[in-house]
């Protein structure tokens, strides 16, 4: 990946910059504070970016649709589509760089609703989940605990929140997640009555909604923000009919 290094003196900066480049062939050589600068921006842009689409996610089942199918239509062969795909959007740099940047601005709106509608999402599939099933007395198995997929860090991950709100409700939840010491998935998914995919790490891609079927139960509520099991749908059930 392309480095930006920045030092508190020229000499400084090439010294880092030197180092960098036995790592990557390309490094951006700036001052330390651009540097710091730019990191954050690339943080919060990305943040921004999936504030986003969890807020057509939610404005779009609204009208009764679903966000992935429209997704689809506006990027497919589309120079200025691009629009990102809702998820939990969670992990220690997209959640703290904001504060960096908003204490001494006038106008904080645009980071601070990033920051509410993504720390939101947990509690608004429960919401759309509580209307489809009951959540007291069920049993939950969240699949995924870390804040980005295909690594084993948890740090605010928003699976944990998530899991807190269930227990809130009243549900015996289970959690696994194959990067993280957990539950094996066949005891975290056995007789389910509710299934949160949290995380969309590519060890769950090749499940399949048949491998859910075998060990949920019969009628079993799927939120599936990642759309990892390609059904084009934020929740469904695993009942044929």
């Amino acid at each position: 990946m392309p480095q930006i290094v920045g030092g508190i003196d020229p000499a400084s900066t090439r010294a880092a910059a030197d180092f960098f480049r036995l790592v990557t062939p390309t490094v951006h050589e700036i001052d330390a504070r651009s540097a710091e600068l730019a990191k954050l921006f690339c943080n919060m842009y990305r943040y921004v970016d999936f504030a986003v689409a969890n807020e057509f996610m939610m404005i779009t089942e609204q009208h009764g649709r679903d966000i992935y199918p429209i997704v689809e239509a506006i990027n497919a062969g589309y120079k200025r589509g691009g629009l990102k795909t809702p998820g939990l959007t969670g992990g220690p740099c997209l959640y703290k760089d904001g504060f960096f940047l908003t204490g001494r601005i006038p106008y904080n709106e645009l980071i601070a609703s990033a920051w509410k509608i993504n720390e939101t999402v947990p509690a608004y599939l429960l919401e759309r989940a509580r209307g489809l099933k009951r959540i007291e007395g069920s049993k939950v198995a969240i699949l995924g605990l870390t804040f980005k997929k295909n690594i084993d860090d948890t740090r605010n991950s928003l699976a944990f929140k998530l899991r807190k709100l269930l227990q809130a409700e009243g549900a015996a939840v289970h959690v696994h997640d194959p990067l993280v010491p957990s539950e094996p998935i066949e005891d975290a998914l056995r007789d389910a009555d509710l299934v949160f995919v949290a995380m969309n790490h590519d060890a769950f891609r090749g499940l399949g909604v048949d491998y859910l079927r075998r060990l949920a139960r019969p009628d079993a509520l799927v939120c599936d923000v990642w759309n990892l099991f390609g059904t084009g749908r934020i929740l469904f059930s695993l009942s044929p009919s």
